[in-house]
């Protein structure tokens, strides 16, 4: 794991990079520029929980220049027992920046199949955020929730896409399962992360060929292996390079030979473009 920490200077100095490219969207007067860019949020996310303890700082940056600096999520630093039992008693919280002034903080979350709003608690001030927590009992195996903001009579509604004016979708809700058997290996596995179709050919008889299929009016490309991917306007995700389950399997001695520990591998399903990592 030593090696992993090592990385944190490299994180931080791309995080410098993609702190500039927040700054430029930003610049142009109208904050919404930033909350339009979600690849850029997202890469920052994943950085955040990749890199080893500079979780504070990421969150900062990803806040940055945002009106309310409203944030939660599903940490420990957020929710005191990510992984409750069923009927356990847990403290969630979500923070602001301080002159945001919200005259009431909620949480929101289904009760019985009711939707039920509870009134929060402010906890504390700190570096220029305030935190309003809740004690909530898990008695549901799913908990689905999200928090509202009143102010001057105006509402806003956050969940993990961002800040809604409007009723949340529940496909963004968080979410906490009860009951959730985490294995104890995985806190300090080393993933390594597979996209099939680009790993290694392993049977190039089932490999997809030119003009195999079409989809949405374009037809299917076979790539060389030493070729680049082609652009969208060129693939439309329909480019191909023949790797498989079987290039998985020929090749899983080097993945275990190394200091990794586990696989992630792509989505796998039967689909038409490799932007879901199709499977034959």
């Amino acid at each position: 794991m030593s090696k992993i920490k090592n990385k944190n200077f490299e994180f931080l100095n791309l995080l410098n990079s993609l702190n500039t490219i927040v700054t430029y969207l930003t610049k142009k007067g109208n904050v919404n520029n930033f909350n339009k860019s979600w690849t850029i949020r997202l890469f920052l996310l994943f950085i955040c929980y990749t890199a080893d303890n500079i979780n504070q700082k990421c969150v900062v940056i990803i806040m940055i220049n945002t009106k309310y600096g409203i944030f939660s999520d599903g940490t420990k630093m957020f929710v005191s027992n990510p992984n409750p039992k069923l009927n356990e008693e847990i403290t969630i919280k979500v923070r602001f920046f301080t002159k945001a002034k919200f005259d009431n903080v909620y949480f929101v979350t289904l009760k019985n199949g009711e939707e039920r709003y509870y009134t929060m608690n402010y906890e504390k001030s700190q570096n220029k955020f305030d935190y309003y927590m809740i004690k909530h009992k898990i008695i549901h195996p799913i908990t689905e929730y999200h928090f509202v903001f009143t102010k001057n009579n105006n509402v806003r509604f956050y969940n993990q896409r961002g800040l809604e004016q409007h009723f949340v979708l529940k496909q963004w809700e968080f979410t906490i399962l009860a009951n959730n058997q985490i294995p104890e290996w995985i806190h300090d596995a080393v993933f390594y992360q597979i996209f099939p179709d680009r790993y290694y050919n392993g049977d190039e008889t089932n490999d997809v060929y030119d003009g195999e299929y079409e989809y949405r009016g374009y037809k299917t490309k076979k790539r060389k292996w030493n070729e680049n991917p082609l652009l969208y306007k060129e693939g439309r995700c329909l480019d191909f390079f023949g790797g498989d389950l079987d290039g998985i399997i020929q090749k899983i001695e080097t993945i275990s030979s190394s200091e990794l520990l586990s696989i992630a591998n792509e989505m796998l399903c039967e689909e038409n473009m490799n932007s879901l990592f199709m499977i034959k």
